[in-house]
């Protein structure tokens, strides 16, 4: 690793985009001073992560950006680019090269970028804390830095120590686990803090919790006995509503019957006194005389109670009264008028001391500014008289460095000629020898790196079809297998005889499907043909085969299918046996050896045990001996049917016996022997597959090898096409530079030639201009100012100050007390004129109203006279009413032959109207506490809705009288019956009991309604609950929610208190980790201290040791130097030079112990003389075998060690210019 470009835009004195290119090695960087080396060095330190503007020797980090000159503009931002070669991977990121930016603009904003992906400073500096590099920046030695390491207290000494350790990141995670544990603690003390706030609620809103558990019992028992108090009252009320229902049915049926017999009565008079009237019209007229005046007499009736009415609500209306007095409310207005008038008085008094105050605050003033103005003018005079004698002076020395500058310049310019003509002619030598070397370079256009691309996208081409080819073989084995496993859990979930299979007695072998081979596609057919021998299991003997049936027929483990697999001594292989003769009976009907089933059955070859396979398939021949393999069902139907076998089965699994008899369709699942000739099949294709798969692995391996070679043919060209490149631009460049080298040298040349008569003329110039000013200040020394004395003055000032604060005090209080009297006047006048306008008010409103009263009782005086005439008139129509009657019965009984008829009429009228009259009472008082029983019934209804959410009929259904009253306990709860009470409840019910009738009063303790024990149930429930006071009904949800919240902080806490373990841990372990890694790298770096001050300091002696050995995490470093011939150890004694190579052999000894891949050194050589200088060049000689060093110097002897040169100028224009120069060693 190391840097291998630097691009500075806009920073400091690099207005211009500059690139400096660095190679492996030593790099020297020298220049005039003040032309912009040093940038070179902040550059540096800035792009790698600096935050501190005094490193970088500024104020601000504004001051990095170019400030601009007289010719040029200032930039509105900075920006710095490293290239880092990272070919050895150096730094922790998968790129061999690594450009780091940083940019700064005016306004305060910066940013970094990692190869041009935005990032965050701390990215970059934890990229570069492992290489070293870190916040105190050891590889970067710039000026003063010596002198800083010599200063530096133990701790900084141990810094430098620390970062080239590459203990940095270590310290940073320790610091970032203390702000977590410093966090962490924080957390833990806010849920301390809350957990004892919820310890302090939990008691007492546990007791509201209970109080609220208690009033909901208490509840409880109040609704229950005002339900149970209700139902008596509703049934009450419905028991009444329907007896009043009842009578008020037969009172209107009396009604009605009198009514009828009334109506008739009336009519049978109406036609009477007809035929009267029609007999005498005197008296048909007497009746419409005494009809009309009976109906006026009605009405003036009428006309009075509404008149007398009227005049009662009108003399209701007259309004009493009238509020408040106006006389009263002008009264007070004029008082506060008058109050008002003396504040005005007081007003103008105040008004008249603020002008006074105001005044002589204008006259102290104006003393005061007069006062001041003399001593102005004075002091003005006095200054000038001085400025001018000092400006003399200045222009006087100003003039005699002009004619000093003019005259150094031009001796300047002469040397600088002699040097650019030497260099202009060393420039065109140069120039001669680059076009006659570019010349001699030669190019293939890249046909060899065109070439090596094409092999490797041919071998990558192979490779990933041999990979593809790879993926599907391994790809269906995964598949072949996944399948082979599904179908063996399949057969293992069918296996139903586990508990046989583990008998030791039994000695299971295994299933059948594990010991045979069906001809693929007739696996159905066999298993139809062994039908429920399948799925046996296989024993070694007959033995074992009894003892599992007698096994399942004991444990009743269902039915058992077992097959021995030694057919010797078999019953059905024996001579003599039954089953053989049967045999022979049938051996007609044996199938031909060419169709034979048992012949397509074969051991498994991947049985464990081929004898025992064997055996195996001998006995399933055996069980297929009489069955014939068929192609298709006509085939099997025609072997069976001539004879050639006792069962035929097709391919597909259609069974066929003695012509007769046929099984087949389809089935929903697969037998064994199909399952497991699948799952052998899916097996052997593995095999397969799995043996191709390794021949492919090893083509596959092949073609990477093939492919990387390639691809390492493709860098070697690439490397090559690059070099040549680099080197056909590096020429061009180098041939470019020279020639405006060349060109620069002859334009420098001629400025320096009008340089040097300008500098001549100017020269004279000063010179004349100098001989004036010395006259001028002869002239002004002798000359006498006037003096004057300023104390009196002085005095007279502060005096004058004094009196005018004063004054000012005066004027501001008289200001408050004016603005006070204008306020309070100003309410007084406010507050009168608003009580005028209430009395105006109030006397037009008792106006009003008066007038409002008066006509109230003209038209109530109206109102009584005309009630008045009215029952006047009535009067007079009644006279005259009876007189009518009068007549009217004189000629009724003169002249009407129906009197007798009509008079029997009348009586019986008269005696029906009474019997009506009463009835219709009846029915009024009848319809009335109808309507009341009513009323009280849906007050009842709507009550027993609100309180208790209820209908009448749930109610009464529920808590009737009838039904039993539950015992509750203190919860609220029924209380249950004992067991022999409820054995007894049980019996009731069985008896058809009432107490059977209910489920729940079987269950639990209930007793008899009775409305005075309800009555103070109730009272009591109530008299409890207002004894439990103030209720909070939420009190139990708050309580539970808060014991949730309590447990879940409590574990929240736990959790946190874990975190904090582990932090404290993981800081221990930190610990450990820095004082192993600083212990290691102290060793070390002591070990070279002294090597190195032995070599920089020939005879003398230097250590380094530790400030506190027993606290190796914080411990100091402390530095020892003993020059030869000198007792002294403390650094302070030692001369500048020795100060500066001890300081220079601490930084190489922390270099030799933990190496960094490059070095910085801003003239650290400045101060050595030329012995000390040649042990540091051979120091730095040493230390360039393996790091790269950048030197910025002005020694001769330093530039000659480096590699290439870079020479750094300041233009005309105060911008930084470069040129390079690459020596050959």
């Amino acid at each position: 690793m190391y840097l291998k470009e630097l691009t500075l835009r806009g920073f400091k004195s690099f207005a211009s985009v500059t690139t400096l290119r660095f190679e492996p090695g030593i790099t020297a960087v020298v220049g005039p001073n003040g032309s912009g080396k040093s940038n070179i060095v902040d550059a540096l330190i800035w792009v790698m992560g600096e935050q501190g503007a005094k490193n970088l020797r500024g104020t601000s980090m504004e001051d990095v950006i170019f400030a601009g000159t007289s010719s040029r503009p200032p930039l509105g931002r900075a920006q710095v680019s490293l290239t880092i070669d990272n070919s050895d991977h150096t730094l922790d990121i998968d790129y061999t090269e690594v450009t780091i930016s940083r940019t700064i603009f005016r306004n305060g904003g910066s940013e970094y970028a990692i190869n041009g992906s935005q990032c965050r400073l701390l990215d970059i500096q934890e990229l570069l804390s492992d290489t070293g590099l870190g916040q105190q920046m050891h590889v970067i030695v710039g000026q003063g830095r010596l002198d800083a390491i010599l200063k530096a207290d133990p701790s900084g000494h141990r810094a430098f120590i620390e970062e080239a350790a590459g203990i940095l990141k270590h310290r940073k995670r320790k610091e970032r686990a203390l702000r977590k544990l410093a966090n962490t603690e924080t957390n833990l003390s806010r849920l301390d803090d809350l957990l004892g706030e919820i310890h302090r609620q939990l008691g007492p809103l546990g007791r509201q919790a209970r109080i609220s558990r208690r009033a909901d019992a208490i509840q409880i028992s109040v609704r229950d006995a005002q339900a149970r108090l209700y139902a008596e009252d509703a049934q009450r009320s419905m028991s009444r509503r329907d007896t009043v229902r009842q009578e008020l049915g037969a009172v209107r049926n009396q009604l009605a019957v009198a009514q009828r017999e009334l109506a008739q009565v009336k009519v049978r008079i109406e036609q009477v006194e007809a035929l009267s009237s029609e007999s005498s019209p005197a008296i048909a007229k007497a009746n419409q005389y005494w009809h009309e005046f009976s109906q006026t007499r009605e009405r003036l009736n009428a006309l009075a109670q509404l008149a007398e009415e009227r005049s009662r609500s009108l003399a209701g209306q007259i309004v009493t009264n009238f509020g408040e007095d106006p006389g009263m409310l002008v009264k007070r207005a004029e008082e506060l008028e008058s109050q008002a008038a003396a504040q005005t008085k007081a007003v103008a008094d105040a008004r008249i001391a603020l002008d006074k105050a105001t005044e002589e605050r204008a006259d102290d003033e104006k003393k005061l500014a007069s006062v001041r103005q003399t001593l102005t003018e004075l002091r003005k005079t006095a200054q000038e008289r001085d400025a001018q004698i000092a400006r003399l002076r200045e222009l006087i020395a100003r003039e005699e460095s002009a004619v000093q500058l003019a005259t150094s310049r031009a001796k300047d310019y002469a040397s600088q000629r002699d040097s650019l003509t030497s260099q202009r002619d060393d420039a065109q030598q140069q120039l001669d020898a680059l076009r006659s070397e570019a010349d001699s370079i030669a190019d293939d256009d890249g046909a060899a790196l065109d070439a090596a691309r094409a092999t490797l996208a041919e071998c990558r081409e192979r490779l990933n079809e041999r990979a593809d080819k790879q993926r599907e073989i391994q790809s269906k084995i995964i598949s072949l297998k996944s399948k082979a496993d599904a179908l063996a859990d399949t057969l293992d979930s069918r296996n139903a005889s586990g508990s046989l299979e583990r008998d030791t007695d039994v000695a299971s072998l295994g299933r059948l499907t594990d010991f045979i081979h069906v001809a693929e596609g007739w696996e159905e057919a066999v298993a139809h043909a062994l039908d429920q021998y399948a799925s046996a299991i296989v024993v070694p003997a007959a033995g074992n085969m009894l003892h599992a049936l007698e096994r399942a027929r004991e444990d009743k483990l269902g039915k058992a299918v077992v097959l021995t697999a030694s057919i010797a001594g078999d019953p059905a292989t024996e001579p003599g046996t039954e089953s053989e003769e049967s045999s022979a009976e049938n051996a007609g009907a044996a199938p031909q050896s060419g169709n034979a089933l048992a012949a397509l059955v074969t051991a498994n070859p991947d049985a464990e045990n081929p004898a025992q396979a064997e055996a195996v398939v001998r006995t399933v021949r055996l069980l297929l001996a009489d069955v014939a393999a068929a192609g298709t069902a006509d085939e099997a139907q025609q072997i069976v049917a001539s004879g050639e076998a006792m069962r035929a089965v097709t391919k597909n699994g259609e069974t066929f016996t003695h012509g007769v008899a046929a099984v087949g369709g389809s089935s929903i699942s697969q037998s064994d022997l199909s399952l497991a000739a699948r799952r052998d099949k899916a097996l052997a294709q593995v095999k397969q597959l799995t043996a191709q798969d390794g021949g492919m692995a090893e083509q596959v391996a092949e073609a990477k090898t093939k492919r990387d070679e390639a691809a390492r043919l493709v860098d070697q060209e690439s490397a090559k096409r690059t070099e040549a490149r680099l080197k056909a631009q590096q020429a061009e460049k180098s041939l470019k530079s020279a020639t405006d080298r060349v060109a620069s040298f002859t334009r420098q040349l001629e400025q320096l030639d009008r340089k040097i008569t300008e500098t001549q003329e100017n020269c004279n110039e000063h010179q004349l201009k100098l001989d004036d000013l010395n006259r001028a200040l002869a002239s002004a020394r002798q000359s006498t100012a006037e003096h004057a004395d300023f104390d009196e003055l002085d005095e007279r000032e502060r005096t004058l100050e004094r009196e005018l604060n004063l004054t000012r005090e005066h004027e501001v209080a008289a200001k408050i007390a004016w603005t006070e009297a204008s306020r309070k006047g100003e309410s007084l006048s406010r507050q009168a004129g608003l009580l005028r306008d209430n009395a105006k008010e109030t006397a037009e409103r008792r106006a009003r109203i008066e007038a409002l009263n008066d006509r109230r009782r003209e038209q109530a005086a109206h109102l009584q006279g005309v009630a008045d005439d009215a029952r006047a008139v009535a009067a007079m129509v009644e006279h005259t009413l009876h007189d009518v009657a009068a007549k009217r019965d004189e000629l009724q009984a003169a002249a009407s032959s129906h009197d007798e008829e009509l008079k029997a009429l009348r009586a019986q009228r008269n005696q029906i109207e009474p019997k009506v009259t009463d009835l219709t009472g009846r029915e009024h008082a009848l319809d009335v506490n109808r309507e009341r029983l009513a009323a009280e019934s849906g007050q009842l209804m709507q009550k027993v809705s609100d309180e208790l959410g209820l209908t009448l009929e749930e109610l009464v259904g529920d808590y009737g009288p009838e039904q039993p009253v539950p015992v509750l306990d203190d919860e609220g709860n029924p209380v249950p019956l004992d067991e022999t009470e409820a054995e007894a409840g049980t019996e009731e019910g069985e008896t058809g009991g009432e107490a059977g009738a209910n489920g729940d009063s079987a269950l639990f303790k209930t007793v008899p309604y009775n409305r005075q024990e309800q009555k103070k149930r109730l009272d009591k429930a109530r008299r409890d609950l207002a004894a439990l006071g103030k209720i909070n009904p939420l009190a139990t949800e708050e309580f539970e929610a808060l014991e949730e919240r309590n447990k879940y902080l409590n574990d929240q806490r736990n959790d946190v208190v874990k975190s904090r373990d582990d932090l404290m841990q993981l800081i221990k372990d930190l610990d450990s980790t820095m004082v192993q890694v600083f212990k290691s790298a102290f060793d070390d770096t002591a070990e070279a201290f002294e090597q190195m001050f032995a070599t920089l300091f020939p005879g003398g002696t230097g250590r380094l040791r530790l400030e506190n050995p027993e606290d190796m995490l914080t411990t100091g470093v402390l530095v020892e130097a003993s020059p030869a011939g000198k007792r002294v150890k403390q650094l302070s004694l030692l001369s500048g030079g020795e100060r500066s190579l001890t300081a220079l052999a601490l930084l190489f000894a922390i270099f030799t112990a933990r190496p960094s891949p490059f070095y910085v050194m801003d003239e650290v050589e400045a101060a050595l003389d030329d012995v000390n200088l040649t042990r540091l060049i051979n120091a730095f000689n040493e230390l360039r075998a393996h790091a790269q060093l950048i030197i910025i110097t002005h020694q001769q002897r330093t530039m000659s060690i480096a590699d290439a040169l870079y020479g750094v100028t300041m233009r005309a224009d105060g911008v930084t210019a470069v040129v390079s120069q690459k020596l050959e060693r």
